[in-house]
């Protein structure tokens, strides 16, 4: 069973538990990287970080935790799961809410850090195009990545 770092505690996976009111769960509402870890060390994680800043301030998001912190996390997710080579997902999302769209005056956000091995990506590279799905350009979502990635589900 893997280990996972909930809102900077970290559990097997199998009981870790999301808030069913979570507005990640219910809509989409939330942010996540996915960091590349080769020996040990995140790769490139301080732009990481940054466009996780940059797509939370797009959202109006609060990030309580620092890169420091967040970074220490995440070490702690790889070491835990015993991996030298990794991929971590770093999931953040508003939190808890309310019925409706209106975010929470105060949101308390959830993060979901999970360590995995890093699958192996040698190989030939396919391209592929979706003439039914495409993204909205002119969205400011576009440049970031949320949690709604419903058109590259219904594109793949």
């Amino acid at each position: 069973m893997s280990i996972v770092c909930l809102n900077g505690t970290l559990m097997d996976a199998g009981a870790a538990r999301i808030d069913p009111s979570d507005r990640g769960f219910t809509l989409g509402d939330g942010l996540f990287e996915t960091i590349a870890v080769t020996a040990g060390t995140p790769r490139r994680l301080p732009a990481h970080l940054a466009r996780l800043r940059d797509g939370a301030s797009v959202l109006d998001l609060p990030l309580p935790w620092s890169d420091a912190q967040l970074a220490q996390w995440i070490e702690a997710a790889v070491s835990a799961n015993s991996l030298a080579d990794a991929a971590v997902r770093l999931t953040v999302s508003r939190g808890p809410g309310p019925r409706g769209v209106l975010p929470p005056a105060a949101p308390a956000p959830t993060l979901v850090i999970a360590a995995a091995p890093r699958p192996d990506m040698d190989g030939p590279v396919t391209l592929s195009t979706c003439g039914r799905t495409r993204r909205n350009q002119h969205s400011p979502l576009a440049r970031i990545k949320s949690l709604n990635y419903l058109d590259n589900v219904l594109a793949r």
